[in-house]
């Protein structure tokens, strides 16, 4: 039988796997605002321009297209997130494989250490940036790692482009083009024909320039508004005003989140390993390798430092995005663990198999008390909204999934959660400029009866952080005067304007 059959295997089982998973896994809030940015930007509306969206803007447009091919529902974009997902292992494994064509064992224990990663899974099947982040990376190192071997500079445009569309996804990856260009102008291997490391670089930064032109040209149809959905908006929610201060906690956050999730101290180990082989590494064959580990150690570097910026800090922020990153390092590890002893190996896998399954089934323990977040309870509640509207209709909530899905219309305003939770911080105005729904606009909506439906429940507490004692006895008392309580479903409850 032929080695790569054994790839290939562990592929089509995480092709099957991925898909199913995403059918069941407990919603999460944030899917929300994710889906609805799709769903508008299939529609034909702008981020920032149209409507409030605090990422980097190439998510939406993506997954926007896809829903004009696949058709829109929570469903189907979580489809897209578990193709993406597939297609970071089947890359990685195809590396691995190539990599140790003559350590076979050590190349198929990294792919099953990524394979089992409990977080490249939970969070890779449902609709928010990991997804297409951790792809977008994996794209970026496979082209560099490909330029090492091949020599070609398209790999090293390439690689910029897809750094580029990883920036303009996600903004915490913004150290990842410095680290790679670092490398490239520092410690680039000189290339034949007088193609000196600048050159590199600029080859680099070319695809890196062409993939940014979304984000410049949105960023130029109003550079206010793009700031504040990308930057005013993170520092108006930031709870730490000192520094030094937020630094050390987010330090201590990182340290919590490792301590407390051993497969990613299984990974660390394993990354530790690898870059003490790396240090010791003399043999003048091995160089790529080299190179290529010393990318992502920079890599690694950079994300972990700029995630370290945000707070409140989120485990998310450091588990599933650091999969793909270690896999040169940990093919590393487990290599210089395979010759020095492979009972140890054995031991080590066998402790990440366990740590694996413990890691998932926590998560059910968890998903199976979020009660209200059940996709069974998810789409019952928006079955029930389309049963008491036309899609022309209005739904108002606070959390925007529930007028997603449904195909309803939003409330201006309320097509992103997390807007109201600082509207009380900026002035109407910019509240209008902004497309942030404030307290004034939803009470105001209530009193003229402007939805057809109101849905309490999910995510409420986004909007009454931004409501005071007075304002929520005015909210209750405009939502009891319009409208009657017409299902209620678990924790959440839908609300029909009165006739």
């Amino acid at each position: 039988m032929k080695k790569w059959y054994f790839f290939l295997a562990l592929v089509v089982v995480y092709a099957v796997v991925a898909p199913l998973r995403s059918t069941n896994r407990v919603i999460d809030g944030d899917e929300g605002f994710y889906a609805s940015a799709a769903r508008l930007v299939g529609e034909g509306k702008i981020p920032y321009l149209d409507f409030f969206y605090p990422q980097a803007p190439i998510l939406p447009f993506v997954y926007g297209a896809w829903t004009n091919l696949a058709g829109f529902s929570l469903l189907s974009l979580r489809l897209l997130s578990s193709l993406f997902t597939i297609a970071t292992v089947a890359l990685w494994a195809w590396f691995l494989y190539k990599e140790y064509e003559q350590a076979f064992w050590v190349g198929f224990a990294s792919l099953l250490l990524l394979v089992c990663n409990p977080f490249l899974l939970t969070w890779g099947v449902v609709v928010k940036t990991f997804a297409l982040s951790n792809f977008l990376a994996t794209i970026t190192l496979i082209s560099i790692w490909r330029f090492l071997a091949e020599r070609k500079m398209a790999w090293l445009i390439g690689a910029g482009v897809a750094c580029g569309f990883l920036v303009s996804t996600r903004l915490l990856y913004i150290g990842m083009p410095v680290a790679i260009g670092g490398w490239l102008l520092l410690r680039a291997p000189k290339m034949e024909g007088g193609i000196g490391r600048t050159r590199l670089l600029l080859a680099f930064a070319s695809g890196l320039f062409i993939a940014c032109v979304p984000a410049f040209v949105l960023f130029l149809s109003d550079p206010g508004v793009f700031l504040f959905n990308n930057v005013g908006y993170h520092q108006l929610r930031s709870e730490t005003p000192v520094r030094l201060v937020q630094f050390m906690n987010s330090l201590q956050y990182l340290k919590g989140t490792f301590l407390a999730h051993p497969y990613m101290i299984v990974q660390v180990v394993l990354v530790g390993v690898g870059v003490f082989g790396l240090i010791r590494q003399k043999s003048p064959g091995e160089k790529q390798k080299s190179s290529f580990a010393e990318i992502a150690i920079g890599a690694i570097v950079a994300l972990v430092g700029i995630s370290l910026t945000p707070f409140p800090l989120y485990e998310q922020y450091f588990t599933s995005p650091l999969a793909p990153l270690f896999i040169p390092l940990v093919g590393m590890g487990i290599h210089t663990v395979w010759k020095w002893n492979r009972i140890v190996l054995a031991v080590c896998l066998m402790v990440a198999a366990l740590v694996s399954y413990a890691e998932f089934d926590n998560e059910e323990t968890q998903a199976s008390a979020m009660s209200g977040w059940q996709m069974a309870t998810f789409e019952d509640v928006t079955a029930r909204i389309q049963r008491h509207t036309v899609e022309t209709d209005t739904v108002i909530s606070p959390w925007p999934g529930y007028a997603c899905e449904s195909g309803r219309q939003f409330l201006p305003g309320l097509e992103n959660q997390f807007a109201l939770p600082i509207s009380a911080n900026i002035s109407p105005a910019d509240q209008k400029r902004y497309r942030i729904a404030g307290k004034d606009s939803i009470i105001s909506a209530l009193n003229q009866g402007k939805g057809k439906v109101v849905v309490i429940g999910a995510w409420v507490s986004s909007l009454f952080v931004s409501l005071g004692e007075s304002d929520r006895k005015e909210f209750y008392h405009a939502l009891s005067r319009n409208y009657e309580i017409a299902e209620e479903i678990e924790n959440v409850l839908v609300y029909v304007r009165k006739r």
